[in-house]
């Protein structure tokens, strides 16, 4: 059994159990961010009850390993699923593939390898599935130019949120599209 010293604790702001994951050491520096600024992380809104997630499955198409680990985990911390899919071939596959109320949203990154999101959404989009032509896709970019928007609503995207991404706004828009 381990023991921690409580003087030790007194002098550190956090502890991260080894083995751990890049998005604990991610998120715990956040932490530490924020307390070295005196200045306590805020209370998510999603962890009220005005946000009802649980149970959902969500499809991420991201290509970084490390972006999509970040988001499951945090996504996993309000009772929401994850499935990742590399790009957005794979993604576009993974939907053909799917059965009938398997995912309730993509998260779809805009700018990846092998297939774009713009090129993915209009794919899925294309099928003669009323449950995959209609799922709701949320664009997940870096790039917040209105000809971005504007391609990722023709495209026939629900929904746009810009990396980093604002969790409470990525909540917002996935309470709207809750069934």
């Amino acid at each position: 059994e381990q023991f921690i010293d409580q003087e030790l604790l007194d002098i550190v702001d956090g502890v991260v159990p080894k083995p751990c994951f890049k998005s604990e050491v991610f998120i715990n520096t956040l932490r530490y961010n924020q307390s070295a600024r005196n200045n306590p992380m805020p209370e998510r809104k999603a962890e009220k009850e005005e946000f009802k997630l649980e149970g959902m499955n969500i499809l991420i198409a991201e290509h970084n390993a490390l972006n999509w680990e970040i988001m499951a985990e945090i996504l996993e911390t309000v009772g929401v699923s994850s499935v990742r899919a590399e790009n957005g071939l794979e993604c576009v596959d993974r939907m053909y593939g799917s059965v009938d109320g398997e995912f309730d949203v993509i998260l779809m990154d805009v700018q990846m390898p092998i297939m774009d999101g713009i090129v993915a959404t209009q794919e899925i989009r294309k099928s003669k599935r009323e449950y995959v032509r209609n799922i709701p896709i949320i664009a997940m970019t870096a790039d917040s130019f209105a000809e971005t928007f504007k391609a990722c609503v023709e495209a026939g995207m629900n929904g746009y949120v810009t990396k980093p991404v604002d969790l409470d706004k990525l909540f917002v828009e996935l309470q709207k599209l809750r069934k």
